[in-house]
């Protein structure tokens, strides 16, 4: 792997995990809004 890429990376992956924890929350939030 390349330094760029290792770089680009680095920047993406936070911006991703708070897309997913975003998604489990918004499941969560729709799961307990159907009960």
């Amino acid at each position: 792997m390349s330094r760029h890429m290792q770089d680009g990376l680095l920047a993406v992956a936070p911006r991703l995990a708070l897309v997913i924890l975003a998604a489990g929350i918004i499941q969560l939030l729709m799961h307990w809004a159907g009960n």
